[in-house]
C-alpha cells in the first residue's frame, strides 16, 4: 500500500519512550511493509480492469481512473523509499488520521468499477471487476488491519462502491450476491477489529517488557555503582565464599576477614536459630530480618537468599543480597505502636483489642479457649467535658486507664475503644463467677468521687460482660455481644455489671427490625398525628393543641412513642420525621380558630441543625399559620446537650414570634440559670407533680414553688396529665393556668378536632393571642 506516507507529517512525538506513540508507529509499520507487494498487486489488477472495461467505459474515464491509482502507488512508494531505513519510533495521532483517509480515498477509487461499469458490462467483464473487488476487499482489509480506521474506511468505501453497482445492475441474482458482498465485508470488518486489537495488545506487552529490560539494567548499574545493599554468597555450610565491599563496610571488616566465616557470627544470639531454620529448609526465602551485632549496639538486616545448584541440581551453597532496614525498624516498631495504642491513656487502641481478642479465640491444643470480653462505659462522661472542658475530660480518662490498669491482673487486657468506652479482656474465663466478681469490684472501686487536677470528679459506669466460646467463636460476634449488653447495662439505669443473654440478643434484633421498619414508615404513611386540648383552667375553654406523633405499624400495631422516638433520634430519623411533623401541625392549626394555638415537641436531635430555624419559618409561610399560633417545646436535657445551638434557636424563635415551653420542668437537669438566660413563655409542669406517686402536700408544694417562680419570671404554666375534676380544682386554686389530660379529652385526629371545638367552644376570658404575646414579650 501507500501509507509510508504518514511519516512525513511532522508530528512525531518528543517523548520517545511514550507508549501509545509508539504503539501507533509500529501500527503503521505493520502496513508499510506491505508497500512493495501492495503497489504491484494495486497495478496489475489495475491494468486488468481496465482492459476489461475499455470497451464499454471509455478509453478517456478507464485512463484517468488507472492513472488516479498509478500516481497514488507512486506517492507511496516514493515515501516508502524515503523511510525504509530510518522507520519513526514514535506517530502522532494525526499520523493514523492520514492513513485512515487515504486508505478511504483509496477504497474509493477502487469503488468507482463497480458503479461506473458492472451495471453495464458483459457477464465476463463482470466475472473479472466482481472478483477484483471482492480480493481487494478482503486482501486490502487484511494488509490494513493493524490500523483498524484505516482497514475500515477501506473496506467500507469499496463495499459501497461494490453494492452499488450490483443493485444497479440487471443480473437476476443481484439481491443475493449483494447479501453475500455484505456479509462477506463484515467478516473481514470483523476479523479486522479482533487482529487489531489483538496486534495493540502485542505491542504493548513488548512494549512493557523493552522499558522494564531497560529500568532493570539502569538499576542494576546503579546498584553496583552506589547500592547500599550488599551481596554475598555462602558455600552449604553457611560460610562465606564471597563478598561485595558494602558487605566488608557493614560489618566492619576486610575482606580477608570476612571469607571463610559462618555467616551466622555476625549475628545477634536470637537471630541465629532463625537463620539457620531458613537454610535448614534448603528454600530461597525473602526479606528474613534478623537482629546483627554491631559496634553502635544492635542492627536490623533483612536477607533475601537462593540456593545455588549444579548442573545435577544438587544445592552448592547460597547466594544474597543483604540491606541494613534498622532505621526502617524502628520506624515500623513506632507505626505499630501508634497504629495498636491510644494516645491519650497510652492504653491498646481499638485495632490493638481487636487483634488482642483475635489472638485469644484462636484454639489451643484443639480446644477452644474460655476467654471473657468486658465492655467498660463511662455514665454522663459527655456532662464533664460540656462543664469543665475536654482538658480536663482527657485528664479524666488518663486517670481512670491508670486506676483500670493498677485492678488488673496478668490475667486481663485493658483497651480503651474510643470516647469514654474500655475494653477488658479476661484470658483465663473458665471460672464465671471469679470473672464476674473481678468486673464488679473493679467497677465499685471506680464508682466513687476522684481528683482531677483539684477538682472532685464523682464517676459512674457500667460494664457488659461476654463469655467465649458460650456467647460464641467468632470475634466480631462476641464484640457485637459485647456492645449489646453494654447498652442493656445503661439502659438499666447503669451503675452495674450485666452478662450476656439469650433475652438481650432478641432485643437486639427486636430494635433492628424496628429500625428498618422505621426507616420507611414516612413514606409508607404509617405516622400520624393526634392532637391533645389545652384547656383554660380558670374558663374551660379549649386555647390550643398538642400534637402527639403515633405510628400505626402494620404488624405490631400501634407502637408505643417511648418505644420509636428513641429509635428515631439514634438513627437520624427524627430529622425527617420532625420535619413531616412540623408541617402537618401547622397545616392543620391553620384551619382551626384563631384563637387556638398548636404544640409542637422538638428533639434535641433536631436543635443540632442548623437549618431548624429557617425550616419553622418555610414551614409557617408554606402553610399560611400565623408565627404566633405555633408553640415549641424543649426539654430540660438540651441545655446540657446543645447549649449554644439551644441559646441561638431560641433566639430566632422569639424573632420571628415563635413561643417557646419547657416541657416536663423539674424532672431533668433543673437549673435557674437556664429559666433566667433563655427565653421562654412557658413552664409545663409533670405529671407526676400533678397525680405522681407523692404525698398532696409534697406534690402541692412543688406545684406552688413552679407556678410561683413561673408567675416571677412572666411566664405561663401547664399542668399535664389532669384525670378528673379534683385535680383540675386544685390546679385552679394555686393559680396554674393551662392544663391538659384525659378530663378534657382523649388525643384526637385533625379530622375531629373542629367537631370537638363546636361541642366545648367558650369564649376565652382573653385574647390567647394577645396573652401570648404579651409573654413572649
Amino acid at each position: 500500500m501507500f501509507f509510508a506516507s504518514v511519516f512525513g507529517d511532522g508530528g512525531e512525538f518528543s517523548a520517545k519512550n511514550n507508549k501509545t506513540a509508539r504503539l501507533r508507529a509500529r501500527q503503521i509499520q505493520a502496513v508499510v511493509r506491505f508497500t512493495p507487494i501492495a503497489i504491484v498487486v494495486n497495478i496489475v489488477n489495475a491494468i486488468l480492469v481496465g482492459y476489461v472495461v475499455t470497451p464499454v467505459g471509455g478509453p478517456v474515464l478507464v485512463i484517468a481512473w488507472a492513472l488516479s491509482i498509478a500516481l497514488v502507488m507512486f506517492l507511496g512508494f516514493a515515501a516508502w523509499l524515503a523511510r525504509r531505513n530510518a522507520p519513526r519510533e514514535t506517530a502522532s495521532p494525526r499520523a493514523l488520521r492520514r492513513a485512515a483517509t487515504q486508505a478511504t480515498i483509496l477504497g474509493a477509487l477502487w469503488g468507482l468499477p463497480p458503479v461506473l461499469w458492472f451495471p453495464v458490462a458483459d457477464p465476463s467483464a463482470q466475472l473479472v471487476i466482481g472478483t477484483v473487488s471482492t480480493g481487494m476487499i478482503c486482501a486490502g482489509g487484511f494488509a490494513l488491519a493493524t490500523v483498524e480506521r484505516a482497514a475500515a474506511g477501506y473496506v467500507i468505501a469499496l463495499t459501497l462502491g461494490s453494492l452499488v453497482g450490483l443493485l444497479s445492475s440487471s443480473n437476476p441474482y443481484a439481491p443475493v450476491l449483494t447479501g453475500l458482498l455484505a456479509a462477506y465485508s463484515a467478516v473481514v470488518l470483523g476479523c479486522v477489529h479482533s487482529t487489531s486489537k489483538l496486534f495493540r495488545r502485542q505491542v504493548l506487552g513488548a512494549i512493557d517488557l523493552e522499558e522494564k529490560g531497560e529500568v532493570i539494567g539502569l538499576l542494576l548499574a546503579e546498584f553496583e555503582q552506589n547500592g547500599s545493599d550488599w551481596l554475598f554468597e555462602l558455600d552449604d555450610d553457611g560460610c562465606i565464599t564471597r563478598a561485595s565491599h558494602r558487605f566488608n563496610m557493614v560489618t566492619d571488616s576486610g575482606s580477608a576477614r570476612v571469607i571463610g566465616r559462618k555467616f551466622e557470627e555476625f549475628l545477634a544470639e536470637e537471630s541465629r536459630h532463625r537463620f539457620g531454620t531458613a537454610l535448614a529448609a534448603g528454600n530461597a526465602f525473602r526479606d528474613l530480618e534478623l537482629a546483627a551485632l554491631s559496634g553502635d549496639g544492635v542492627k536490623w538486616w533483612s536477607l533475601t537468599m537462593r540456593p545455588i545448584l549444579d548442573k545435577f541440581r544438587q544445592r552448592t551453597g547460597w547466594r544474597g543480597v543483604g540491606s541494613d532496614i534498622s532505621g526502617a525498624k524502628v520506624a515500623q516498631d513506632r507505626l505499630t505502636y501508634l497504629a495498636t495504642t491510644d494516645i491519650v491513656t497510652g492504653l491498646m487502641n481499638r485495632s490493638g483489642f481487636l487483634d488482642a481478642v483475635a489472638w485469644a479465640c484462636q484454639p489451643q491444643a484443639g480446644a477452644q479457649p474460655h476467654i471473657a470480653i468486658g465492655f467498660l462505659d463511662l455514665d454522663d462522661f459527655k456532662i464533664v467535658n460540656d462543664t469543665l472542658g475536654h482538658q480536663t475530660g482527657d485528664m479524666l480518662l488518663q486517670h481512670i486507664a491508670r486506676h483500670i490498669e493498677a485492678a488488673s491482673d496478668r490475667n486481663m487486657r485493658v483497651a480503651r475503644l474510643g470516647g469514654d468506652e474500655f475494653g477488658l479482656l479476661f484470658l483465663d474465663a473458665s471460672d464465671r463467677e471469679a470473672v464476674q466478681a473481678a468486673a464488679q469490684r473493679l467497677l465499685d472501686s471506680l464508682c466513687r468521687r476522684h481528683a482531677i487536677d483539684g477538682a472532685p470528679i464523682s464517676v459512674a459506669a457500667s460494664i457488659g460482660l461476654v463469655f467465649g466460646p458460650e456467647d460464641g467463636a467468632d470475634v466480631r460476634n462476641l464484640l457485637r455481644k459485647a456492645d449489646t449488653v453494654l447498652y442493656s447495662a445503661k439502659a438499666a439505669g447503669g451503675g452495674i455489671v450485666m452478662v450476656y443473654d439469650q433475652a438481650m440478643h432478641q432485643a437486639t434484633e427486636d430494635r433492628y427490625r424496628l429500625r428498618e421498619d422505621l426507616a420507611h414508615a414516612l413514606e409508607r404513611n404509617e405516622l400520624f398525628l393526634v392532637y391533645q386540648p389545652i384547656v383554660d383552667v380558670s374558663t374551660k375553654a379549649t386555647v390550643g393543641f398538642e400534637a402527639l406523633l403515633r405510628w400505626q405499624h402494620p404488624e405490631r400495631g400501634l407502637v408505643p412513642p417511648s418505644t420509636f422516638i428513641p429509635v428515631a433520634e439514634q438513627y437520624g430519623f427524627i430529622r425527617d420525621i420532625g420535619a413531616w411533623i412540623l408541617g402537618q401541625a401547622c397545616r392543620d392549626a391553620a384551619a382551626w380558630p384563631e384563637h387556638t394555638f398548636v404544640s409542637v415537641n422538638v428533639s434535641p436531635v433536631q436543635i443540632a441543625d442548623e437549618d431548624l430555624p429557617s425550616l419553622v419559618a418555610d414551614t409557617l409561610g408554606s402553610a399560611g399559620l400565623s408565627p404566633r399560633r405555633l408553640e415549641l417545646e424543649i426539654t430540660e436535657n438540651l441545655f446540657i446537650r446543645h447549649e449554644e445551638q439551644t441559646l441561638a434557636f431560641l433566639k430566632k424563635m422569639r424573632e420571628i414570634g415563635v413561643s417557646i415551653a419547657l416541657d416536663d420542668f423539674g424532672t431533668g437537669f433543673s437549673s435557674l440559670g437556664y429559666l433566667g438566660r433563655f427565653p421562654m413563655n412557658k413552664l409545663k409542669i409533670d405529671r407526676s407533680f400533678v397525680s405522681g406517686p407523692g404525698t398532696l402536700a409534697q406534690r402541692t408544694a412543688i406545684v406552688q414553688a413552679v407556678i410561683g417562680m413561673a408567675r416571677s419570671l412572666g411566664m405561663t404554666t401547664t399542668a399535664e396529665g389532669v384525670e378528673d375534676e379534683a385535680s383540675l380544682a386544685w390546679l385552679r386554686l394555686h393559680g396554674c393556668m393551662l392544663a391538659q389530660g384525659y378530663h378534657f379529652a382523649r388525643p384526637m385526629r385533625a379530622l375531629k378536632v373542629p367537631a370537638y371545638l363546636a361541642r366545648t367552644y367558650s369564649k376565652p376570658t382573653a385574647d390567647p393571642a394577645a396573652t401570648r404575646g404579651n409573654e413572649a414579650a
